[in-house]
């Protein structure tokens, strides 16, 4: 199971017509205001705009410009040996998830892995909408044009969130986060 979604036809420059996906408008009822960036900021190798932040359900809408970067993104649910990797890989055009060190992974010799879908800048840059809560981490890459919906199970002590560069810069343009409620009783 996953967040309901809403799906649409799109036109998308280069590719045509296509089916995209966006999460339910009713789930901007769970959020509770945590961050908001809407001064582009540079993100830097070793630099964390997000360094204190910690939560265990949550939603990330980000905005990019194409920087030098090679690669860029989340870890979330990120501990002292664990991480889950959200991310976009620059030079091959596509975001993906690394679950690699996502926490319980020795369940299944099939579970561990990066999973990847080719997503292209618009107007060069690129937006990544994530969910994440104890156990699921879900991405929707350019208002949905790709989707990657990943389980994953960390310690409940891994709850920090990091936002990163590799190799050079890459400019943040808008960045928001939310902590989410239960859908299912009151907080």
């Amino acid at each position: 199971m996953s967040i309901p979604r809403e799906v649409a036809l799109k036109t998308v420059p280069q590719q045509g017509i296509r089916l995209v996906q966006a999460p339910i408008y009713e789930l901007k009822q769970l959020r509770m205001p945590v961050k908001k960036w809407e001064t582009p900021e540079t993100i830097t190798p070793g630099s964390n705009l997000l360094a204190g932040f910690q939560d265990d359900t949550y939603e990330i809408e980000a905005e990019f410009e194409m920087g030098s970067a090679t690669e860029f993104g989340f870890k979330v649910r990120k501990g002292a040996h664990e991480e889950t990797i959200v991310g976009y890989d620059a030079a091959a055009s596509q975001m993906f998830v690394n679950r690699t060190k996502s926490g319980n992974t020795q369940f299944s010799p099939f579970f561990t892995g990066e999973f990847r879908a080719p997503l292209t800048p618009v107007r060069n840059r690129i937006k990544l909408h994530l969910f994440v809560d104890r156990s699921s981490v879900e991405v929707f890459g350019n208002d949905g044009e790709q989707v990657i919906t990943s389980l994953i199970f960390p310690s409940p002590e891994s709850r920090d969130v990091e936002l990163y560069a590799k190799n050079e810069n890459v400019k943040l343009i808008a960045l928001n986060i939310y902590h989410l409620k239960s859908a299912w009783r009151d907080e």
